[in-house]
């Protein structure tokens, strides 16, 4: 239902926002204070969930959070001990494209048939993430850790994986053509395209 799911969003906005004033400042640098961040994590958790299929919605969700800086790193956080983890959460089907996710922190999210194409993920972190189905087509990844990563019949035409960490990632069917960029990419344990896995021989 559409107009349900406009409310949840709303609802979710004004719960953050609320949060975020009566929280301490993102920049505050007192580590026993970071409890606000785990009710951020609930309260996403919950709205990934109950936001359905609703891409629209799921893609605003991301940008969001990367736009209050909860998932990226600060230059006052070196550490990125003040990030929102979006492990498990349910962003299947999210629709951003040409969206400018540099740095993100993304490890474990479910981005299974994610709308990515034309999109910056330069060093971003996604780890463990479930890529099936995604569309990254011409989408700039250099850099990115997609160690562990499932990218199973995801779209690569013209994506820049230049230096990504592929370590241990399923890439089995996933589509690419000359344009796919995987220079001083790690292919370590690696299941390419055509199902075949890179040996060991090509590990750090």
């Amino acid at each position: 239902d559409k107009r349900l799911h406009e409310q949840i969003w709303e609802n979710y906005l004004k719960e953050i926002r609320e949060i975020l004033v009566d929280r301490p400042s993102i920049n505050n640098t007192d580590t026993d204070t970071f409890d606000y961040l785990d009710l951020i994590r609930a309260n996403t958790l919950a709205v990934s969930i109950r936001l359905e299929d609703n891409k629209i919605l799921k893609g605003l969700l991301l940008q969001f959070l990367y736009d209050t800086e909860l998932i990226r790193c600060r230059q006052l956080d070196a550490d990125c001990n003040r990030i929102v983890s979006l492990d498990g959460v349910n962003l299947e089907n999210a629709q951003l494209m040409n969206a400018n996710l540099e740095n993100a922190k993304l490890s474990g999210t479910n981005f299974t048939n994610v709308k990515l194409k034309n999109s910056t993920l330069v060093e971003a972190d996604l780890s463990y993430a479930k890529l099936g189905g995604a569309e990254l087509r011409n989408a700039n990844l250099n850099q990115a850790n997609l160690s562990f990563a499932t990218l199973k019949n995801a779209d690569l035409r013209g994506a820049d994986l230049s230096q990504a960490n592929l370590t241990n990632a399923n890439l089995s069917g996933a589509k690419m053509d000359k344009k796919t960029t995987l220079l001083f990419a790690t292919l370590c344990n690696t299941t390419m395209p055509d199902g075949k896995m890179t040996t060991s021989e090509n590990c750090p």
